[in-house]
């Protein structure tokens, strides 16, 4: 009726993408930043007087 009708199925699924990709390196960020904060808490039990 108005032009050739777009296909919505690549943009749902890039949209899916983009999110398990946010969801994955917020998950990633946290992860590693976790890591880091139990390596400083470790140093700071083992220097208790």
């Amino acid at each position: 009726m108005y032009g050739e009708p777009t296909n919505p199925i690549p943009f749902v699924v890039a949209s899916y993408a983009l999110g398990a990709i946010g969801i994955f390196g917020y998950a990633l960020w946290v992860y590693f930043h976790r890591k880091k904060l139990t390596e400083y808490l470790s140093v700071l039990k083992s220097n208790r007087r």
